[in-house]
């Protein structure tokens, strides 16, 4: 009712919201993709008694105001036996158009379009980000797995939906400063911008990595040890695959190469380097240091005695301190 109606529209004359329908039918989309499919645990719980045991989803005006999102995962009540990392059911929050009309106040009272993906689109994604949090809350929330909660549900969103571009914004961020963001580090913020390391999995690995991190965090596995046993699991370790990473996150824009890399490499931005200058005699030096898993950029332009464009050295450094992530 009021400001977190949904639109009555009914164009099937079933008696429910198209809006409603919609959520539905994404919700049970997903499950089954999540559980029958990949073989993700389920959120849900087994033996359903009354109303209140179901999985419970709320939609409301999100979108408006100081505080917006796009959904939201709240933990209801412990899952026992108590495990390490305490398990949860659940519920889910959802915005109820996802309008391009909705706005944002920011601290200075201006306002900003709330949703970079809007109408259907934006639900269907939301719903996948979502659910998946669902069934992280179920394995057990390990205080320092932040980063690979959002990796995890970010990319998600385009395994379920692979023309979504709203992960782009990330993406531009990232690319922009990208030392800022050492994927070792435990943040929400991190993570959804490495949610395209999960792509650089999924094209290598298939579902495998992810699910079986999942399953280890779920026997108590702290979040980094169990991504690095997934893929020792298949005959590599995490630094090695951060290494393999690396030539991706380079290789975008004007320097994308057809079929290798991420499928959207053409419209990713190019890194921004942390320094870009000039040589000058007697050499390039730079004294820095670098967090767990943080990436920094160094651009070094070598004069040429020739009548032609200076030579250019790209150089790209990441600490794969394992044991300090």
């Amino acid at each position: 009712t009021g400001n977190d109606a949904v639109s009555l529209k009914d164009l099937n004359k079933n008696g429910i919201p198209d809006y409603i329908d919609s959520a539905s039918y994404f919700f049970d989309m997903v499950y089954k993709l999540y559980v029958d499919t990949i073989g993700y645990i389920s959120p849900i719980r087994e033996k359903i008694t009354k109303d209140e045991d179901r999985y419970q989803v709320y939609i409301m005006d999100l979108g408006n105001g100081e505080v917006t999102y796009y959904g939201v995962t709240f933990n209801k009540e412990e899952v026992y036996p108590r495990k390490k990392f305490i398990r949860y059911y659940s519920y889910i929050t959802i915005d109820n158009n996802y309008s391009p009309n909705d706005s944002t106040i920011n601290v200075d009272k201006t306002k900003k379009k709330t949703y970079y993906e809007t109408g259907i689109s934006a639900l269907k994604i939301t719903i996948a980000h979502e659910f998946h949090h669902s069934i992280q809350f179920f394995y057990g929330l390990d205080p320092l797995a932040q980063t690979l909660m959002e990796i995890t549900s970010t990319f998600m969103e385009w395994r379920v939906c692979p023309d979504t571009y709203d992960y782009m914004q990330f993406v531009r961020n990232l690319y922009k400063q990208i030392n800022l963001y050492p994927f070792g580090v435990n943040s929400a913020d991190v993570g959804y911008r490495y949610a395209i390391f999960g792509q650089y999995i999924y094209k290598k690995y298939g579902d495998i990595i992810l699910k079986r991190m999942w399953e280890m965090i779920g026997d108590n596995i702290p979040g980094y040890t169990a991504l690095d046993s997934a893929f020792r699991e298949q005959g590599s370790d995490l630094t090695n695959e951060w290494r393999g990473f690396i030539p991706w996150i380079y290789y975008t824009g004007r320097r994308a190469i057809e079929n290798e890399y991420f499928d959207k490499a053409t419209e990713f931005p190019e890194l921004t380097f942390y320094r870009d200058e000039k040589f000058k005699i007697p050499s390039f030096l730079e004294t820095n240091e670098l967090r767990p898993f943080e990436i920094c950029c160094y651009r070094c332009h070598l004069p040429s005695d020739l009548a032609s464009t200076d030579d250019t050295v790209d150089v790209i450094i990441s600490n794969i301190d394992l044991k300090s992530a």
